[in-house]
């Protein structure tokens, strides 16, 4: 059983002042935990200086030998989902437009909170989907988990996995839209079976929206999500 509201971290409903202000806090804040670790580290480092020295020239050369492999972060711009691969070569290495590539990734992340479920995920997924949403979408969300159909009560200890197969972007009238067709796996430990569906919502972005500081970790851009469809696909 989860907590069925709207969390109470939940800032964005306060003015852009208190949102300031907040942010003033946990910057100052920050600061001095900084600065507290950076004393630590110190006195450490003093402590441990002569053994450093003693083993250095033990493991030195085998730290010289050891070569890192490079790393780089991979993006499938039809999606927006984001892996690593560890090869670097002309195949690898493609030119993204940063705003698409921007809007693709949190538009699929949303449709991974929204959509997806494990019973030991739901309360993060729940809270985090909120965030992204608007105030109207936020509340069609919650009664959603109202009803007797809802994803936990049908589902209960399975899962729902969601593999967004394709992202289209649009703008209308000055608002940024996404269709998106998606496939979710279900598991209710008694079967498994999958729906295909096309998803349509609005976005916006809001950078300076009051957001406290645990929130703005998780929603930087200030994404947004103004509409929500959702139709299943007869294939």
């Amino acid at each position: 059983m989860f907590e069925r509201k709207e969390p109470k971290l939940s800032q964005k409903s306060k003015e852009q002042l208190q949102g300031a202000l907040s942010y003033e806090k946990d910057k100052e804040l920050m600061y001095k935990r900084s600065n507290k670790i950076a004393w630590s580290i110190a006195i450490c480092s003093f402590a441990l200086l002569p053994i450093t020295v003693g083993l250095g020239g033990y493991f030195g050369s085998q730290i010289i030998d050891k070569i890192s492999e490079p790393k780089l972060l991979s993006l499938d711009k039809s999606t927006g989902i984001m892996d690593y691969v560890t090869i670097v070569n002309k195949d690898t290495i493609t030119e993204l437009d940063g705003q698409e590539s921007l809007d693709k990734f949190f538009v699929n992340n949303y449709i991974q909170l929204r959509e997806s479920y494990t019973s030991q995920t739901i309360q993060k997924t729940y809270n985090l989907t909120q965030l992204f949403s608007s105030d109207n979408v936020a509340d069609d969300f919650r009664k959603e988990y109202d009803r007797k159909d809802s994803l936990d009560q049908v589902l209960k200890t399975g899962t729902a996995k969601v593999t967004v197969i394709s992202i289209t972007l649009e703008n209308i009238g000055n608002e940024n839209l996404a269709t998106a067709r998606v496939k979710v796996d279900y598991n209710d430990t008694q079967k498994i079976y999958s729906k295909n569906y096309v998803i349509r919502l609005a976005y916006e972005y809001k950078p300076s929206v009051g957001l406290d500081l645990s929130e703005r970790m998780e929603n930087p851009v200030g994404f947004f999500v103004t509409s929500y469809q959702r139709v299943q696909e007869n294939l």
